[in-house]
């Protein structure tokens, strides 16, 4: 029993220093005190200020450049309907005339053929600027530059694109029907077909401008036809002529590619707007 007390004393003892300990730590501050261990939770509380924050606006690029409408007056923009509704889609279209300074530049693309009375519309695509037969044909915006024009017509191309006419267009009329017709400004056959002898200079000489001849006179040598059937033809028109200063016109032939004609048969009113839904101009028949 006398060896108990010793024991009992060290215990107190030892409760006595813990409650000391305890009494430091809360006069501290405790848990609050900064540096204090704080055991993770499985979700944070956090409240933020709200603040105004400013973000940079993106960029975009546009793939083309052009000079925008509003630099011209409406003058410089004209309509005309010269067929009103055929029942040949083909055979519908409508003049599109440009008049601005030489230096300009007017894109078409995303500009709206529309019907008040009907409000059928029609936006203009995109185009080859070199058109190739035989070749998938690139396709960019259309454009015209200076004064110009272009012919939309409701149905499809046949080339199966819609193009910018040039030095060579003339020799497509050989094997497709256009409306309204094409120009025939070709190089002269004796230019593209070269000297191949002097029977095959003045055979030359009698052809029309763009002119693919359906036969050959026998007196012709064998080189002078072989020359001709390669030579005179629109892409090989095209490697002759493509760097002349005048190959490519200011004109367009546009196709919006509809199997149905896009007017009513009389008494329409059609109005051409620019992309952002601006009136350039109207027409009527």
């Amino acid at each position: 029993m006398a060896d108990a007390e010793p024991k009992n004393d060290g215990f107190m003892i030892f409760l006595g220093f813990i409650g000391v300990l305890i009494l430091l730590w809360i006069a501290s501050g405790g848990p609050n005190r900064p540096g204090a261990y704080v055991p993770p939770r499985d979700r944070l509380d956090i409240t933020i200020d709200k603040q105004e924050i400013s973000l940079p606006k993106p960029s975009v690029t546009l793939p083309w450049k052009a000079t925008s409408t509003e630099d011209f007056a409406l003058s410089a923009f004209t309509l005309s309907i010269p067929t009103g509704s055929q029942s040949i889609p083909e055979k519908e279209y409508a003049i599109i005339g440009i008049n601005t300074e030489k230096d300009a530049s007017t894109l078409l693309t995303g500009w709206i053929l529309k019907s008040d009375n009907t409000g059928i519309s029609t936006t203009i695509g995109r185009g080859a600027s070199l058109p190739l037969l035989g070749a998938i044909n690139e396709q960019s915006n259309i454009f015209i530059s200076g004064s110009g024009k272009a012919y939309v017509t409701s149905g499809r191309s046949p080339l199966g694109t819609s193009f910018r006419e040039n030095k060579c267009t003339g020799f497509l009329a050989n094997s497709f029907e256009f409306t309204p017709p094409l120009e025939k400004r070709c190089p002269s056959a004796e230019r593209l077909v070269g000297t191949v002898d002097r029977s095959c200079s003045d055979y030359l000489r009698g052809l029309s401008l763009c002119q693919i001849p359906t036969t050959l006179p026998s007196y012709l040598s064998i080189d002078c036809r072989s020359a001709i059937i390669e030579k005179l033809q629109y892409n090989s028109c095209v490697g002759t002529a493509q760097n002349d200063t005048d190959f490519l016109t200011n004109s367009w032939r546009i196709y919006q590619q509809t199997s149905e004609d896009l007017w009513r048969d009389s008494r329409d009113f059609v109005r051409l707007m620019d992309r952002l839904g601006k009136t350039l101009q109207t027409a009527g028949y």
